[in-house]
């Protein structure tokens, strides 16, 4: 891996929305659906495939499908993202009653879901 790759900054937002890229195959819908443009989320794409150093999708006229390398980064984020939401949630019933707490656990887990 080289230098600029790591350098790369990746954020929740960049790796939830490819994974439900991946699960709706259409940037045109995901767009639709996030309220963002198709451009964007191509272009966020791009920067997360040059993050890894693959190709995640193979894009066709209407719809994408994951490449092997997509679909196992997609296994991989899945687990974490599902354990982020969990430690968010347990973080939130521990602290909620907290105002400072609250106010935490509601804008992470905002950014989770």
């Amino acid at each position: 891996m080289t230098t600029e790759k790591r350098s790369e900054k990746l954020s929740l937002d960049l790796i939830e929305e490819f994974v439900d890229l991946v699960a709706i195959r259409n940037m045109s819908a995901l767009a639709s659906r996030q309220g963002k443009q198709k451009s964007g989320i191509s272009r966020r794409l791009a920067q997360l495939e040059r993050t890894v150093g693959q190709p995640l999708v193979i894009r066709k006229r209407r719809d994408l499908t994951a490449t092997d390398a997509g679909r196992e980064l997609r296994n991989r984020v899945e687990v974490l993202l599902r354990e982020i939401r969990k430690q968010i949630d347990e973080f939130q019933n521990e602290f909620g009653s907290n105002e400072l707490g609250a106010e935490l656990s509601r804008e992470s887990h905002a950014d989770l879901t």
